[in-house]
């Protein structure tokens, strides 16, 4: 089953976050938009007060969602960077191992995701695929097992 997460920064912090995770697009979708009704309702308003119908929309809309300082009462302004679907990364059924190369007597496991090689005897080098050496490498590299 797809899921989705609504993702976000908010007004006290720099990075940004995932507001808020569905199993249906259009769940966050409201979210999103109670966000932004939320932020247009306390523009230029003091956040350490916000109001009966702030209070109300957070309350009714935005339960899961922490967007409001319990101790303080201050309420974050967010701001909404779009609705992502998430994918479930995939276990490999065993740990499998990475080809080893030999080049100038020398063995290399050959790592493909990462497109480097690494020395199997210390010390340990990394060698991009894209490197003048990892090229060489690359073009009479025998296999072994």
């Amino acid at each position: 089953m797809e899921k989705y997460a609504l993702l976000g920064t908010y007004d006290t912090r720099n990075n940004i976050e995932i507001i808020a995770t569905s199993d249906t697009y259009w769940e966050l979708v409201e979210i999103q938009d109670r966000i932004c009704e939320l932020n247009t309702l306390l523009a230029g308003k003091d956040r350490d007060e916000p109001g009966k119908d702030a209070v109300a929309i957070i309350e009714i809309h935005l339960p899961r969602i922490d967007i409001m300082d319990e101790i303080t009462g201050y309420v974050h302004e967010i701001t909404t960077h779009g609705i992502f679907g998430l994918s479930e990364a995939e276990e490999p059924e065993s740990p499998r191992q990475l080809p080893i190369v030999s080049h100038k007597g020398k063995r290399y496991f050959m790592d493909k995701r990462l497109r480097e090689f690494r020395p199997i005897d210390p010390p340990i080098a990394f060698i991009p695929f894209d490197s003048v050496l990892g090229r060489e490498m690359l073009s009479p590299c025998i296999f072994d097992k």
